[in-house]
């Protein structure tokens, strides 16, 4: 995701504590993905889909 998008969500954007709760959590676990180096672009979906082939490919 872009930064620019990032920088402007805030979490008292949010009313109902579970829409933060999982907001939250989508965005950690892009950060560990990223760290883990699955995700490696801006386009994470087709990252992860790409790694997943590989890994069931034995590639």
């Amino acid at each position: 995701m872009k930064k620019e998008f990032l920088n402007e969500i805030r979490t008292s954007d949010f009313t109902n504590a579970k829409e933060k709760e999982a907001i939250e959590g989508f965005f950690s676990a892009i950060k560990k993905l990223k760290d883990c180096k699955i995700i490696r672009s801006e386009t994470y979906l087709g990252d992860i889909a790409e790694f997943i082939v590989k890994d069931a490919n034995g590639v």
